[in-house]
């Protein structure tokens, strides 16, 4: 394969070529013109001489020809007059020759003339002339030529070298180093793609550290349950342990939070995906808080808790099913912490480019040292150990949020209790 310095030399060489081609063709056409009009200033001359000499204007004895060339010039007889070869050769040129020239004055006929077309190689500073202008020419060729070597040279340098840069940051990825920042200088063909080379590098180690987190957050939380679940099946298998209804029904609610867990994490391990395409569109949110009351009123029933939405004929432009989610895990979280008698209140506010959704909940506050971890991904603090749930709704509630454009934060009240507000740009573009 060739490399790149080959393929601009060849580009040079080939640039070259063409241009030396027309520039041949260029001045082939002058030259072959000039000679032309060379020729016809050499006849103009002659016959001027000739008429002159005709005329009488000049003596045929102090006439001085323009050119060195042979000239013969006959009266109207044909008989030769003048010439500049000598007068032995007067009795040799008679009315017989073949290539006589007329020459007339107001339609006279005064005489001919003769005389051997003269050569633009004749003379010899047009000789010297023509091979000065090759000699340019050839040097200019030759120069050209090494210019356009350097230039391929200089050029490929400029260019292979960030290529090469950029080729081995390519074959470091593909290794698994995603973290060595790629700078590249170079023309902005070569920059574009290195830009683009370090987003996909900041995109994969995303993924994998997305992996990671999904990895860890597995071995975290499965190790404990399935700990207690083999010792208690080993208890049951030993005979120590009596496999009464409520230690099954035990183990039962165990491996159900635990396939909860593991969707929960599969549902934030998509939302982390950088590739996840967020469709927006207007959400009423009036109609969508009566949605979320009408599913959650039953188990919020059974606690003799109250769903309270608010009014609204607010609109926010979302992702629906997003959306969704996302105020359905903090109405979740709302009614497992609330106290049973309680109240959960929905609202919404636009406060200038925003909209504030908020799910309140008159249940015990949250302790002020656990707030700043309570989106951390599977954190449990005391107040919710005694409770169900996987430890994942905050955090993907959080992550909708920030996939919108939005912000999600939590505010403690002794008196009225925890508010989990979800803050969402109003317009689509999401800023």
């Amino acid at each position: 394969m060739k490399n790149l310095f080959t393929r601009m030399v060849g580009a040079f060489l080939l640039t070259q070529i063409v241009f030396t081609a027309v520039l041949a063709v260029i001045f082939l056409f002058g030259y072959h013109r000039s000679l032309s009009l060379w020729q016809e200033e050499q006849d103009i001359r002659l016959a001027r001489f000739a008429r002159e000499v005709l005329t009488g204007a000049v003596s045929p004895t102090e006439a001085e020809p323009p050119t060195g060339a042979p000239l013969f010039i006959f009266n109207a007889r044909r008989e030769l007059i003048w010439t500049n070869r000598g007068g032995g050769h007067m009795h040799m040129m008679r009315m017989d020759q073949g290539d006589l020239r007329p020459v007339r004055t107001n339609g006279s006929l005064r005489g001919y003339y003769s005389s051997p077309r003269r050569q633009f190689g004749d003379d010899s500073a047009n000789t010297a002339f023509v091979e000065a202008m090759g000699r340019v020419i050839a040097f200019d060729v030759a120069v050209t030529f090494l210019i356009g070597i350097a230039l391929a040279f200089i050029l490929s340098r400029s260019l292979a070298k960030p290529a090469t840069l950029l080729a081995l940051r390519l074959d470091a990825m593909a290794t698994g180093d995603l973290a060595s920042p790629v700078t590249v200088e170079g023309p902005e063909e070569i920059t574009s793609i290195a830009r683009s080379t370090a987003r996909l590098a900041r995109q994969l180690e995303t993924e994998q550290q997305a992996r990671r987190r999904w990895t860890a957050d597995l071995a975290h939380d499965l190790k404990t349950p399935l700990s207690a679940m083999k010792a208690q099946f080993e208890g049951l298998a030993d005979g120590v342990l009596d496999a009464t209804p409520e230690r099954i029904g035990r183990l039962r609610s165990e491996l159900e939070r635990m396939e909860e867990l593991v969707k929960s994490l599969e549902e934030l391990m998509k939302l982390e995906t950088p590739e996840l395409v967020v469709k927006k569109e207007a959400v009423a949110l009036g109609p969508l808080f009566e949605d979320l009351v009408a599913r959650f009123g039953a188990g919020a029933a059974r606690k003799k808790v109250r769903l309270q939405p608010a009014a609204s004929a607010e609109t926010v432009p979302a992702d629906p099913l997003l959306l969704e989610r996302a105020l359905s895990n903090l109405i979740a979280n709302a009614v497992r912490h609330v106290n049973e008698g309680g109240l959960i209140r929905l609202s919404a506010e636009r406060r200038h480019d925003r909209v504030l959704l908020r799910v309140a909940n008159s249940g015990t506050p949250i302790p002020p040292d656990e707030l700043p971890r309570v989106f951390d991904r599977l954190y449990r603090g005391e107040y919710a150990r005694t409770t169900p749930g996987s430890g994942l709704g905050l955090t993907i509630a959080r992550q909708i949020a920030e996939l919108h454009g939005g912000t999600i934060g939590i505010e403690n009240d002794a008196e009225k209790g925890t508010t989990v507000t979800i803050t969402l740009p109003t317009n689509a573009n999401g800023s």
